[in-house]
């Protein structure tokens, strides 16, 4: 059966484990400006230290119209990661109307002040097209600006545009260099996608070994993807050794996170009594939960077990 995202990815059929080069595919990693907007609250303090204190602690208990009347306060001083707080607001639509084109406004003054979480994330917006018009050039420009000071989201996404060749000429070993200097500081998206560099030896020898390693690092973090490649690592004993509990531990974490490969590799899993006790409607379910979000390759293995309609189970997100 085929697999779907990422370059290589993890896929089991019914006959257990197969592979589909997907290399083809060029698109950004997931957005990553709510992390660059977290890690801009949590090292706020340019205003006044009991401003940024206060307007961090309003934004964490939910009290986003506090927030935002705070650090329009610090930005009025001229505070850049102020500035790009309240661009994340009006692009989030926290504490005030959601307003494209004011967040962009705001991530332009704070680029102006010197922000590279500014930068970073109106390059993102540039990729999308939302707010201003899509633009991958301008999107490289402004991530390079937010990656030449060191900022490791707009390190991973110079990553990424040189990976799938957007906005610059493809480049697998320029992507690789980006991936390791944002890796290096423990970005786990960036950890991801350098593992699989590694994996499929794309702008680095390959080496599943140290891509099983930067799995293991971004999985600990919380990543699906990376969660879902370290269990197929596990299943398949590639670059570590067969370890079914390991892989159903990590397809697990990886599923209740509504990963959807590894929705499909768990429950096919159940059906297979490869590593679990069989369990025909869990792994039913894991099926269907994983159709629902558009995984053919789960589709088409209930197609072939001439399963047309869910059976009468509670839907959620997670796993059993």
């Amino acid at each position: 059966m085929r697999a779907a995202p990422d370059r290589i990815s993890p896929a089991r059929s019914l006959d257990g484990l197969k592979w589909e080069d997907d290399s083809s595919k060029a698109t950004m990693t997931r957005p990553i400006r709510p992390t660059a907007f977290l890690i801009a609250l949590w090292l706020s303090g340019c205003a006044s230290p009991d401003v940024m204190t206060s307007a961090k602690n309003a934004y964490q208990l939910g009290n986003y119209t506090k927030a935002l009347k705070l650090w329009k306060f610090a930005a009025a001083k001229g505070d850049p990661k102020a500035i790009a707080n309240v661009a994340g607001l009006y692009e989030d639509g926290k504490g005030v109307q959601k307003n494209l084109a004011e967040a962009v406004r705001w991530y332009r003054l704070g680029i102006d002040k010197g922000s590279e979480w500014a930068a970073n994330d109106l390059g993102y917006l540039y990729t999308q097209g939302k707010g201003v018009p899509k633009d991958y050039t301008e999107a490289l420009r402004l991530f390079r600006i937010s990656a030449d000071k060191g900022y490791a989201p707009g390190q991973n996404h110079m990553g990424d545009m040189y990976r799938s060749g957007l906005g610059v000429t493809k480049d697998l070993t320029e992507a690789a260099r980006w991936y390791h200097l944002a890796a290096d500081q423990g970005l786990d998206f960036a950890q991801y996608s350098l593992g699989l560099s590694y994996f499929n030896g794309e702008g680095v020898p390959e080496d599943k070994a140290e891509a099983v390693r930067y799995f293991q690092m971004a999985a600990q973090k919380g990543h699906d993807g990376a969660q879902g490649f370290l269990a197929y690592c596990y299943d398949a004993g590639d670059g570590v050794a067969k370890n079914m509990d390991e892989a159903v531990k990590w397809y697990r974490l990886s599923a209740e996170q509504n990963n959807p490969i590894s929705q499909r590799n768990l429950g096919l899993l159940y059906l297979q009594s490869d590593g679990l006790k069989k369990d025909t409607v869990e792994g039913e379910r894991l099926l269907w939960l994983a159709a629902a979000q558009g995984d053919k390759v789960a589709l088409e293995a209930l197609q072939d077990l001439e399963i047309e309609q869910p059976r009468e189970y509670e839907f959620t997100s997670g796993v059993t």
